[in-house]
Parts: C-alpha cells; structure tokens; sequence
C-alpha cells in the first residue's frame, strides 16, 4: 500500500470507530416527570433544528434584561454569580421541567427560575424526516451571569454559548 492509501485506511478506520459513539449521544433520554407516558426528550445538541426563541438571541436577551429582578436581598449581600438553568422545549414551544444545574445562591437561582418560566412559548425544534420537521421534546440549557457594580447596583449578564445547550 503506498503512503496515500494508508493515509485513506487510517482515517476511514477512526471514522468507522466515532460512528458508535455519536449514534448513541443520538439516544433520546426520558423525562422522569413524564415516565409514565414515556415521552422522549432530545439533546439540544444533536436536534437539527434548534428551538429558537421568538425574535432570535438578540430578543432573548432583551426579555430577560426588561424581567429579571435582582433580589434585593442578594443586593445587600453582595451576592452575584451565574447560575446554569436547564429546561425543556416541548413540542408546542410551551417550557417544562425547569431545573437550576448550577446554582449560586437560592436567591439568585430562584429569580433565574422563574424568568425561565416566565418566557413566552419558543419556535420549538426538531429533527429533519421526509422533507419535514418532526417536532421533538428538546433540553436546552443557559447560563445567566448575575453581577454586581460597585454601588451594588443591579445588573446582570446572558450567556450565549451553543456549546452549553448539552445534557
């Protein structure tokens, strides 16, 4: 075999050795919370089509900015940092199953929940399948950044990160 081939070999033996592995991030994961009515959920990372909010990341983060109250209470405390919220797109845009992954504070993390709750219905995403989408239950997850300034003012921070829309 001359060095081409080899080459080919090689990279169509490691590509043939991911395959397994990245069907399986592709396994859809239950929701304990529906078990009962075995209803899948995906992995936002793997869905072709993303759920998007109305309006895009730009409106996102528009809403979050006009709704989020910073505790008073954490104010006072000089309490800030970012609290990592995951949830759930349903097939009718509809969020469930909010759940804090990465808390700070329970002032901080129960302010990040309730905006997430407070969100309109999203553009939900899915999976490509004869030409159309087929709507799927899909996990998303973002972190929002709650930051003080000196004068303890409230402010606060959203995160844009694709790669965090995992798990």
């Amino acid at each position: 075999m001359n060095m081409k081939h080899q080459n080919l070999f090689v990279l169509l033996m490691m590509l043939l050795m991911c395959l397994p592995s990245a069907n399986a991030q592709n396994t859809p994961t239950k929701n304990s919370a529906q078990d009962s009515v075995s209803a899948k959920i995906w992995d936002g990372d793997y869905g072709e089509i993303m759920p998007q909010y109305p309006g895009g990341d730009a409106a996102l983060f528009d809403y979050i900015k006009k709704n989020l109250r910073y505790p008073l209470e954490a104010k006072n405390k000089g309490i800030q940092g970012r609290v990592i919220v995951r949830f759930i797109i349903e097939t009718d845009g509809s969020i469930s199953d909010v759940k804090v992954v990465k808390p700070v504070d329970s002032l901080l993390n129960n302010e990040a929940v309730r905006i997430v709750k407070s969100m309109p219905r999203w553009k939900p995403g899915g999976l490509m399948s004869k030409g159309k989408t087929e709507l799927k239950r899909i996990k998303y997850t973002i972190p929002i950044n709650f930051k003080l300034d000196n004068n303890k003012t409230d402010s606060f921070q959203y995160v844009i990160d694709p790669k965090k829309n995992s798990h």
